[in-house]
C-alpha cells in the first residue's frame, strides 16, 4: 500500500473525498503538467474552480495546483513562509482545519 493512501485512510479524510490522486498511482510527479492532465482525464468534465489540491509541498503540490489553475490548500504545520511563486488560496496548520475549507 502506498504510504499516502495509508495516511488518508488513518485520518478518515478518504471518506470525505470524491477523488484522491497520488503521484505514485497517476504515474507522474507534481508539479508536472502531465500529472494534472491525467487527473482531469480521470475525473472528466469538471469546473476547475470546484477542485482543491491539498499538500504540504509548495514546490510540487501547491505550485502544481497553481500551474493547473485549481485552488490550493497548503498544509503548513510548521508555520513556514511561502517564498515561492506558488499561489496559496488556503493555509492550514492542522489537518482538521481542512473541513472548514471544504
Amino acid at each position: 500500500m502506498v504510504a499516502q493512501t495509508k495516511k488518508l485512510r488513518n485520518s478518515g479524510f478518504d471518506t470525505l473525498m470524491d477523488g484522491v490522486f497520488l503521484s505514485e498511482e497517476v504515474g507522474f510527479e507534481k508539479p508536472a503538467k502531465e500529472f494534472f492532465e491525467r487527473v482531469f482525464e480521470r475525473i472528466g468534465d469538471v469546473e476547475r474552480e470546484r477542485v482543491l489540491i491539498v499538500g504540504d509541498s509548495l514546490s510540487s503540490d501547491i505550485l502544481g495546483g497553481t500551474f493547473a489553475g485549481i485552488r490550493t490548500c497548503w498544509y503548513n504545520p510548521g508555520g513556514g513562509v511561502n517564498d515561492t511563486e506558488a499561489r496559496v488560496d488556503f493555509e492550514v496548520r492542522d489537518l482538521n482545519e481542512i473541513l472548514a475549507v471544504l
